[in-house]
Formats: structure tokens, C-alpha cells, sequence
């Protein structure tokens, strides 16, 4: 394997100015680039030039197409992003199989891929359990169908090659705080001007918004959606809100988990169980599963009593009880929910927390956004009956 010329750029570039007679000074100006910058890459003591370095000092030397793409293959040589591009095929970049039916979100899945058409950067956010990853895998599915590839970054990385995933995912570590912020630039440089769907679905990673910012710069082709219990705070981001199944669609779905564990028809036991699950779908599968040793008016009554045991599943854990915990947890006040009523308003929010009107307004935004809080009727808001489960438990724990 021959080894990388850290110096070719800095001898390019050098060879190329004093063929058109420009000095330092000059090509500064001309490309906008520093004249340290400009003297540390000819002297070679900069060797990791950024693509739109490398781009307006190009266009101000006006390079021929052949000696623009020698200068560029000399910026990049070594790197591994660069040395991709060429394999980064869609086939390569799939979406994650699908996990289950998708029941009542039909809506949903339309008016993302609708943001995602507008916004480079959406947030797709809400309670734990509410079923934001099968949402977005949809998504990814319908974005890889229409031919764009889908670099996927959670729990599961379904990209089929092994080099192209690991650079993938380094470069979502170099996105975050204490990242290595190489490893994006590396990303970068792989999507490049390619129509790219990049999900991030792993809520426990803490991003930097500059470096984002700078990705979605350097790939003006980019969307990213970003999977998580809240926004991530990211400069540009869209939050977009999944909801709680509506009660039809809850019913529909409890039924297709309980059939495969018993012969169950809908009746006013499972709508109560359903309205009691809020909609969550991983609650509704969750509990469902409980079938294979109760009947539905059993189930009822155990979900009543211990609903947050119920919602782990009989035979494997859920992660509901965990998620709904961490996201009690996660809240700036997670006592505020306990001093409210179950069904308040903004005035009882200002009367809970002594704040402004305008205050309470936007803190109760931000419990909407978590899914912690939700609308009812014109001018309230309850919280859900697993959230309050939660609190309960939190408090006796206390």
C-alpha cells in the first residue's frame, strides 16, 4: 500500500498561484480564505483542508475542470469518506426492516415526508412508547423506494458495508460535543452534494448544534431527522410531534397483538383497556401479550391496580416503564406535573409556578412537545394516566 503525500495539496496549490501570478495576499482576497490559511496549506503545516476550502480557492484560480479535480483528489487523499464516495450506493443504504404493522399513523407518515421536503433538519418527537421509530422507519422506506440512500444511525445500523457504516457512524460521534470532529468532516465528504436521508435515532447522543450546522453546509443535498423524547435544541430543527394513537387506531392495534395470544373481539373491557394504555402503541403490544394468562377482564383490572408492571411485557420487558421514567425524569421540573391538577389550564400553571402568562405558555409547549402533557377539550390539558402511574410511583419512592 503506498504511502499518503501529506505535501501534494500544499505544492499544488503553490504551483498553481505563481502560474497565474497572484501572491498570497491576492488569492486571499480573491477566495475569501485567510492568507495564514492560504501560506499554512502551500507550507504544509494545514493538511486536512475542508471542501469549501478547497472549492473558492479553486474558483479563484479558475482551474480547468482536470487540475480542480487534482487538487481535490490531493485534499482528500487518506480519507476515508472521500475514498467511498464512489461506493455509496443506495443499495448499500437501506432502511431498517419493518418492525410490525403500521395502524393509524398513515396520516403522520405523510406530513413528515411532507416536512422533511421543506426542513433540512426535523425533530421527530414525543413520549416514549409512542412509536417515533416505526414512524421514521417508514419514512426511510419511502425515501430508499424514491431512490435515496438512508444512513441510518440506533440501535440497529442496516447499512450493508462494513467500511461505510463504520465511517457513518463515527462521523454521527464527531457531530456530538466530545466527538472527534474529524470523523464529520470524514461524513461529510462521503454525502458530499448527494440526496441523503441521515437518521439518528438514539436520543442518548448530545449534538453540537455548529457541527450540524456545518454538515448541512458542506451537504447542501442533506436532510436529517433526528428521533428523540424532545427536541434536540439544533439551529434550523423542526420539531414534529407524534401524538398518541387516536382511540379507534388503539383499539385496532391492541386487537392485532392480543389475536395472536387469544381469540379477543372489541368490546367496552378492551376500549377501556386502551383508553387506559394512552395510546401508547409499544404499551398496547406490551400489554396485550398478558393475554396468554388473563382474559380481557382480568387484564383490566391488573392494568387498573399495576398498570406500569403491565406494561412490561409477559414474557420480555417492554422498555415502556423505563422510557416513561426517564422522561419524567428528563423534565427541567419533574415535580411541576405532581403540583398541577390532572385537567388544568394556563392560569392553574401560573398559579402552580408563580410565572408570567407568556411563561406558562411556553413551558407548557415544552411539556407538550415531550408528549408529558396533552391538549383537552378548548383550553386544557390532562396529563396521561401512565405519566401520572409515574409520579405516583416516583413520589412513594421519595
Amino acid at each position: 500500500m503506498s504511502e499518503v503525500d501529506d505535501t501534494r495539496f500544499g505544492r499544488l496549490l503553490h504551483g498553481h498561484r505563481t502560474r497565474v501570478g497572484l501572491t498570497q495576499r491576492e488569492l486571499a482576497d480573491l477566495s475569501t480564505v485567510s492568507v495564514r490559511a492560504i501560506r499554512d496549506l502551500e507550507q504544509g503545516r494545514a493538511r486536512r483542508p475542508r471542501q469549501d476550502t478547497v472549492r473558492l480557492v479553486a474558483d479563484a484560480l479558475r482551474l480547468s475542470r482536470q487540475a480542480r479535480e487534482d487538487l481535490e483528489r490531493a485534499a482528500h487523499q487518506g480519507r476515508t469518506g472521500w475514498s467511498l464516495r464512489t461506493d455509496y450506493a443506495v443499495e448499500l443504504a437501506p432502511a431498517p426492516g419493518v418492525q410490525g404493522p403500521l395502524i393509524g399513523r398513515e396520516v403522520e407518515v405523510d406530513a413528515l415526508v411532507e416536512e422533511l421536503r421543506h426542513s433540512r433538519l426535523v425533530g421527530l418527537v414525543g413520549l416514549s412508547g409512542v412509536g417515533k421509530t416505526r414512524v421514521a422507519v417508514e419514512v426511510a422506506a419511502r425515501a430508499h423506494r424514491g431512490g435515496v440512500p438512508v444512513l441510518w444511525v440506533g440501535v440497529d445500523c442496516p447499512i450493508r458495508d462494513e467500511r461505510l457504516a463504520a465511517v457513518v457512524q463515527a462521523g454521527v460521534a464527531g457531530l456530538c460535543r466530545t466527538g472527534d470532529e474529524r470523523a464529520a468532516g470524514d461524513l461529510a465528504e462521503l454525502i458530499a452534494g448527494r440526496e441523503t436521508l441521515l437518521v439518528l435515532d438514539d436520543p442518548a447522543r448530545v449534538l453540537d448544534g455548529e457541527r450540524v450546522k456545518v454538515l448541512l453546509r458542506d451537504c447542501p443535498a442533506l436532510r436529517v431527522l433526528v428521533v428523540g423524547t424532545a427536541p434536540a435544541d439544533l439551529p434550523g430543527e423542526r420539531p414534529f410531534l407524534l401524538s398518541a394513537l387516536g382511540d379507534e387506531a388503539a383499539v385496532r392495534l391492541f386487537l392485532h397483538h392480543a389475536r395472536a395470544e387469544r381469540p379477543v373481539v372489541e368490546d367496552e373491557t378492551v376500549v377501556g383497556i386502551c383508553a387506559g394504555l394512552d395510546g401508547l402503541p409499544r404499551a398496547l403490544a406490551a400489554a396485550a401479550s398478558w393475554l396468554a394468562v388473563y382474559d380481557p377482564v382480568r387484564l383490566a383490572v391488573a392494568l387498573r391496580d399495576d398498570p406500569l408492571d403491565h406494561v412490561e411485557g409477559v414474557l420480555r420487558p417492554s422498555g415502556v416503564r423505563e422510557g416513561l421514567v426517564r422522561c419524567v425524569r428528563d423534565l427541567p421540573d419533574p415535580g411541576l406535573l405532581g403540583r398541577l391538577p390532572q385537567e388544568f389550564t394556563l392560569d392553574d400553571v401560573v398559579a402552580v409556578t408563580g410565572g408570567s402568562l407568556p411563561e406558562s405558555g411556553r413551558l407548557v409547549r415544552g411539556l407538550l412537545l415531550r408528549g408529558v402533557v396533552r391538549p383537552h377539550l378548548a383550553d386544557r390539558f390532562r396529563v396521561p394516566a401512565l405519566v401520572r402511574a409515574v409520579l405516583a410511583q416516583m413520589l412513594v419512592a421519595v
